[in-house]
C-alpha cells in the first residue's frame, strides 16, 4: 500500500503543471495571516480529497471495466469539462473582487465566495484527468473500500507540495500589490481554462 503514496510523491509536481495555475492565484487573490491562510488550504484539500476518494470508491468498484469504457474521446470530453468548470468559477471567483456593486459583479460574490471557491476548485483539481490520476488509476483494482484508501495515500504524495502556499502570510509587506496580481491572473486564468481550453475546443466533439 506504499505504491500510492510513492506514486503520489513522485508526480506531485506533474500535478501542479495543473493545480498550481488554479491554486496560487486563489490564495494570492485574498491573502489571509497563518491561522486564515491555514483553514483556506484545509478547504482547498478537503474538495480534493472529496474527488479522490470519489473516483477511489468508483474505480475500486467497477475495476478495469470502468478504465476499458473510457475511450481517449470520453477523457479528452471529460477535460474539456473539466476545464470549462474551473474557468468559470475562476471568472466568477475574480469578478467578485471587482469594485463594481450592482450587475454581474454582485450576482458572482454571492455565487462564488472565497470559502465556497476555496472548497469548490479543490475538488475540480481533484477530479481532473490528468496523467498522474490516471496512472494512480489503473492501480485501483481490488475493491471500493481499498481503492479510496488507496487514493487517500496518493492524495497526501500530491498534497504535500501545496504547502508551500502557507508561505504566503510571510510576503504581508507586499499583500496590495500581489493581491492585485492574484486577481487579475485569477480572471485571466479563469478565461484561459474557460474560453482556450474550454469553447474553442468543442469542435472537437464532433464525430
Amino acid at each position: 500500500m506504499l505504491e500510492p503514496l510513492l506514486l503520489g510523491l513522485s508526480t506531485g509536481p506533474s500535478c501542479m503543471i495543473f493545480c498550481g495555475p488554479v491554486a496560487l492565484p486563489l490564495f494570492m487573490s485574498d491573502m489571509k495571516e497563518h491561522r486564515g491562510q491555514g483553514a483556506a488550504l484545509l478547504r482547498f484539500l478537503t474538495g480534493r480529497l472529496i474527488g479522490y476518494i470519489l473516483a477511489g470508491f468508483i474505480l475500486g468498484l467497477t475495476g478495469q471495466l470502468l478504465l476499458n469504457y473510457l475511450s481517449p474521446l470520453v477523457k479528452d470530453r471529460f477535460m474539456l469539462i473539466s476545464y470549462m468548470l474551473v474557468g468559470l468559477m475562476m471568472l466568477l471567483r475574480g469578478l467578485a473582487f471587482l469594485p463594481k456593486e450592482k450587475g454581474l459583479c454582485q450576482k458572482a460574490r454571492k455565487v462564488m465566495p472565497q470559502k465556497r471557491a476555496e472548497l469548490f476548485l479543490g475538488l475540480a483539481t481533484g477530479l481532473n484527468l490528468c496523467p498522474p490520476f490516471l496512472a494512480m488509476a489503473t492501480r485501483v483494482t481490488q475493491g471500493p473500500v481499498k481503492g479510496m484508501f488507496s487514493f487517500f495515500l496518493f492524495f497526501i504524495g500530491t498534497s504535500i507540495y501545496l504547502v508551500v502556499l502557507m508561505l504566503l502570510p510571510f510576503l504581508k509587506k507586499h499583500k496590495e500589490a500581489l493581491q492585485g496580481i492574484g486577481r487579475i491572473t485569477m480572471l485571466m486564468m479563469g478565461g484561459y481554462f474557460f474560453f482556450f481550453l474550454g469553447i474553442l475546443q468543442l469542435g472537437r466533439w464532433q464525430g
